[in-house]
């Protein structure tokens, strides 16, 4: 994956300082304090505030080990245990499940008015969803989603898992000129090289969670690439080159 980046944007300015204010609260207050869940971005800027800060005890957790979008403990003696974490499961049920995916739950979960950074993952399976929400959220889950992409659910609270599987996506592979993000995501969405670039500068486009507007920006191993409106897809492995010169990159669609 690409370096890391420091806050470029006055949104990450203000988040690495609520991360310091909060350190400042667990100092002076002796209790654990916890944040939203992060995604993978906000956790690489709230580790280097941190760093900078030379604070030691954090932890992260999702509800689940290996979990993507997380809650930060910020904590001086003893790290909290899972339960103490203000995370919620709930399982979402419904029996057209096979029509749902991931941006119909999250569409849904919006539609409640809930923001973002009050839900954590989101895993749809073969029975509906399991969802992860902070609890005042889970309670209004509970209470007022009733339908999911036109689709009846029901939603009732379910015990923190002590694993996950990971989500399989769809797997697919690309031959590219280049590992330029325009190239990639032309191969990926079947567009030319000017609608990808067209794309990319709309702001539509985001890297391992950051929103890059130059179609040049070269892409790694490993990079996650987020299409607003769209999906995601992961760059899990490059698979060498053609007698060309052309690229082989193994891709996975959520």
């Amino acid at each position: 994956m690409g370096g890391y980046l420091p806050p470029s944007t006055a949104e990450e300015k203000l988040f690495c300082r609520r991360v310091a204010d909060a350190a400042g609260r667990c100092e002076s207050s002796g209790h654990v304090q916890f944040t939203g869940f992060l995604d993978e971005r906000q956790q690489a800027l709230a580790q280097a505030q941190l760093a900078r800060l030379a604070w030691q005890g954090q932890l992260f957790f999702g509800g689940y080990p290996d979990a993507e979008r997380v809650v930060l403990a910020l904590y001086e003696q003893d790290p909290p245990k899972a339960e103490q974490f203000p995370i919620h499961c709930l399982r979402i049920g419904c029996k057209n499940a096979a029509r749902l995916i991931h941006r119909d739950y999250l569409g849904a979960l919006m539609g409640l008015g809930i923001k973002r950074e009050c839900v954590g993952d989101i895993l749809p399976d073969e029975e509906g969803a399991l969802v992860f929400a902070l609890p005042a959220f889970a309670r209004m889950i509970e209470t007022q989603l009733t339908e999911v992409g036109r689709e009846r659910v029901t939603v009732a609270p379910a015990a923190l898992p002590q694993s996950v599987d990971a989500p399989a996506g769809e797997p697919m592979q690309i031959s590219v000129a280049s590992l330029r993000l325009d190239a990639i995501l032309a191969a990926l969405l079947h567009l030319s090289r000017e609608q990808a670039a067209a794309l990319i500068r709309s702001e539509k486009v985001l890297v391992n969670h950051i929103v890059r507007t130059a179609p040049a920006v070269s892409l790694e191993e490993g990079d996650l690439l987020t299409i607003r409106g769209t999906g995601r897809f992961r760059l899990q492995a490059l698979c060498g080159q053609s007698k060309k010169g052309r690229s082989f990159v193994r891709c996975i669609k959520y």
